[in-house]
């Protein structure tokens, strides 16, 4: 998202351009507070999915009813909405896959507790940790 309004900003030279770059922000503020402290993950998840749910309401309202003063203004609005909706999608369906199986088991979010518990101190990086999907 941060990518996407740096880009449209260097291509139109319109502070506004920069816009998406706030909800970039936001995102990244959210994923650091999950790695950071593990305990906050439901909370952090929760401002993720509201602010692509903001992102998709916004960039569409605005395409929809015309606020848009370019068509690359637009082209931005859209491609934004798009990277939101794919976001949104991506946070029901993790939440789907961590939900617990029956009502005594906790929510994982998508984790196996079993395995993470003896690495959430490791120095390897985040973008490093890959999820399996068993069925």
């Amino acid at each position: 998202m941060s990518m996407l309004g740096i880009i449209f900003f260097g291509l139109t030279d319109y502070i506004t351009a920069l816009f998406p770059v706030l909800f970039g922000v936001v995102l990244v503020a959210s994923a650091n507070l999950s790695i950071k402290k593990p305990e906050k993950n439901a909370l952090a998840m929760h401002i993720a999915v509201l602010t692509s749910v903001l992102c998709l309401i916004l960039g569409i309202s605005s395409a929809l009813f015309g606020t848009w003063t370019t068509v690359t203004s637009l082209i931005e609005q859209l491609m934004m909405s798009g990277i939101a909706l794919v976001h949104l999608t991506l946070c029901v369906d993790s939440f789907y896959y961590g939900r617990s199986q029956s009502p005594g088991d906790p929510q994982v979010c998508g984790v196996n507790t079993d395995i993470v518990d003896d690495n959430v101190n490791s120095p390897v990086p985040a973008s490093v940790v890959a999820l399996t999907f068993d069925q």
